[in-house]
């Protein structure tokens, strides 16, 4: 095999590893049982972070204002949200990213067995002020 053929071989392998990791398809989350909640907390405050700077706020019109639920209490139905711009970022990744959230408290809810006062939440009605999305 020639060296090219084996750097580009290499170079292949290193791609796929790279998309199978959690962080390279958006998260810190493998999906295995807390150790702690400080292990949820941490685990929790990194997709945050991963959301929040997937946001973008600039909007032509109020159209591209979006809301999605960043959260999910015990008795199920989300108690906060964020609103993006669908014109600047990735409504597809802060989506996911947003599920991602949502996915972490289940989990947490469930395996701390967790209560809520099962209080309804609306989600905000995004607004356009000065060429950003806003609640």
């Amino acid at each position: 095999m020639s060296v090219l053929r084996r750097l580009l071989t290499l170079a292949a392998l290193i791609t796929v590893g790279a998309c199978a990791s959690p962080e390279a398809s958006g998260g810190p989350d493998d999906g295995a049982p807390f150790a702690s909640e400080e292990d949820y907390r941490q685990r929790r405050a990194q997709a945050a972070s991963m959301l929040d700077a997937a946001i973008q706020t600039e909007a032509s019109n109020v159209g591209a204002c979006r809301v999605v639920a960043t959260s999910e209490q015990a008795c199920g139905g989300p108690t906060s949200f964020a609103i993006y711009s669908a014109e600047s970022s990735d409504a597809d990744d802060v989506e996911r990213l947003a599920e991602r959230l949502v996915a972490l408290d289940i989990r947490a809810n469930a395996q701390f067995e967790r209560v809520s006062t099962c209080m309804a939440y609306s989600p905000p009605v995004p607004r356009l002020v000065g060429g950003r999305c806003v609640e």
